[in-house]
């Protein structure tokens, strides 16, 4: 969901139905444009039902599953997200070059730092 309202009914659904009192992982799901973005991040987009379900324990990390690249790095410009879910595929990576910006700006960021740093 996109809106504060639709978002904020969408997670106290998935907490009734899931029988638990919070959930340590919960994502925006599935963004494609930068439209999308500016929805969610807009006064009583869905981000404020997020950061106010992290405020009230009922959500532990917060991320995000985009399917474009400038949608990925416009929320990571917004917000310090806790987890990314995006498509990297080499063909795509090779071929058409999609996927290394996304890359980049994770791993410029403290959850790149963290989960992207090699162990050599």
């Amino acid at each position: 969901m996109r809106t504060k309202k639709q978002a904020t009914l969408e997670l106290y659904d998935s907490l009734k139905k899931l029988e638990t009192d919070y959930f340590d992982l919960y994502q925006l799901h599935g963004i494609i444009t930068t439209e999308e973005v500016e929805q969610i991040f807009a006064p009583n987009g869905a981000f404020e039902s997020f950061i106010e379900a992290k405020r009230k324990g009922l959500i532990r990390y917060i991320g995000f599953s985009a399917h474009a690249e400038e949608a990925a790095i416009a929320l990571m410009d917004l917000f310090n997200f806790d987890s990314i879910l995006f498509p990297f595929n080499w063909v795509c990576w090779f071929k058409d070059n999609f996927g290394p910006k996304v890359l980049s700006k994770a791993q410029k960021t403290t959850f790149g730092n963290f989960c992207l740093k090699s162990t050599s």
